[in-house]
């Protein structure tokens, strides 16, 4: 191999490594902004899950009425 060769090798691992670095930045960032959703989601669904323990158990942040039906009916 001559050192030409050589030299345009060294180039074209370098362009490889600089591709791969990008892609691979763009998988982290990626993944960065899936697990801000996921911490998100996960937020709803334990404020869904108090609320719904809450309803099922009849409490109504302290209203006697809250789950009264009304006199017309």
């Amino acid at each position: 191999m001559s050192e030409e060769d050589m030299i345009d090798a060294i180039i074209d691992l370098q362009m490889r490594c600089a591709h791969q670095e990008d892609a691979l930045q763009a998988l982290v960032s990626g993944q960065r902004a899936q697990q801000r959703v996921i911490d998100e989601l996960r937020l709803q669904v334990k404020w869904l899950a108090e609320n719904l323990r809450q309803l099922k158990s009849g409490d109504s942040d302290g209203d006697p009425n809250a789950n009264e039906v009304p006199p017309h009916y």
